[in-house]
C-alpha cells in the first residue's frame, strides 16, 4: 500500500489557517486523489458520499453524536474532537451490531484475528508467496533451456572454400 501526502497534492502547508483560504469555502474534497491512488471509481464515490455518508454525518451531528463543525461537516477528525467522535462512532456502532444481531466486522481488523479466528489472510498471503516461488522458479527453468538453444551463428562452420554449413 502506498502512502502519499495530501500536501503534495497541491494544498499549502497552511491551508484554512487564517488567511489562507475563506472558512466559508467548503474544504477540498481528496475522494478524486484517493480513488486515483486506489483505482476507485470517482463518480461511485462522489454518490455514495452525497446520498449514503453525508445525510448519516449530519444525522450524527443533530443527534449531537459528533463533534465539530456541522453546516460544513469538517473538524470532526481534529485532536480536539478525535478521541470524543472515535468513542462515539464505536458506540453507535456496537447499538447497531447489536440491534440487527449482525456479527461485529472488526474482528477481522485485529492483528493476530488468523489465529483466534482462522481468517484466511495467513493462507493467501503464504499461497502468493508460494506461487511468486513457483513463478520465478518456472523463469529460471525457461532461461536456463533458451541458453541451452543454440543462436544461429553457433551452427555455421567454415569450410575450407569460405563457404559455411549449416549443421544440425
Amino acid at each position: 500500500m502506498t502512502t502519499t501526502s495530501f500536501s503534495s497534492a497541491g494544498l499549502p502547508p497552511a491551508f484554512r489557517v487564517e488567511g489562507s483560504a475563506p472558512q466559508s469555502e467548503p474544504p477540498p474534497c481528496v475522494l478524486e486523489k484517493l480513488c486515483e491512488l486506489h483505482d476507485g471509481l470517482v463518480v461511485e464515490a462522489k454518490g455514495i458520499k452525497q446520498h449514503y455518508f453525508k445525510p448519516y454525518i449530519q444525522k450524527l451531528f443533530e443527534k449531537q453524536i459528533l463533534k465539530g463543525n456541522e453546516t460544513l461537516l469538517t473538524e470532526m477528525l481534529d485532536p480536539h474532537h478525535f478521541i470524543d467522535n472515535n468513542k462515539a462512532i464505536n458506540r453507535e456502532y456496537e447499538e447497531y451490531v447489536l440491534t440487527v444481531g449482525d456479527f461485529d466486522e472488526r474482528v477481522f481488523l485485529g492483528a493476530d484475528a488468523d489465529e483466534e479466528i482462522g481468517t484466511p489472510r495467513k493462507f493467501v498471503e503464504e499461497r502468493a508467496a508460494s506461487q511468486a516461488a513457483a513463478a520465478a522458479a518456472a523463469q529460471s527453468q525457461l532461461q536456463q533451456q533458451v541458453e541451452k538453444v543454440p543462436t544461429h551463428t553457433d551452427r555455421l562452420r567454415p569450410l575450407p572454400q569460405k563457404r559455411f554449413i549449416i549443421i544440425g
